[in-house]
């Protein structure tokens, strides 16, 4: 369970720095990707775990691109 928290963690930062350089704040956020508001609270608060595709849409909204990068 410590893992997946580091993971979640991780993940809340990218998203809360990808929203802070497109100068969005958590309403511009939500509203630019469909995604509600409180939800998008807790992502970059890292207050819970969330989904990979919620993580996708988000950082995408603030106009950045995710690369994958698969495991040998």
């Amino acid at each position: 369970m410590a893992r997946a928290n580091e993971i979640t963690s991780a993940a809340s930062d990218l998203v809360y720095d990808a929203m802070r350089r497109a100068g969005l704040s958590v309403s511009k956020l939500a509203e630019k990707s469909g995604i509600p508001r409180p939800t998008v609270s807790v992502v970059v608060n890292g207050k819970r775990t969330f989904r990979v595709d919620t993580f996708f849409i988000l950082v995408e909204a603030c106009g950045r691109e995710v690369a994958s990068r698969r495991r040998a």
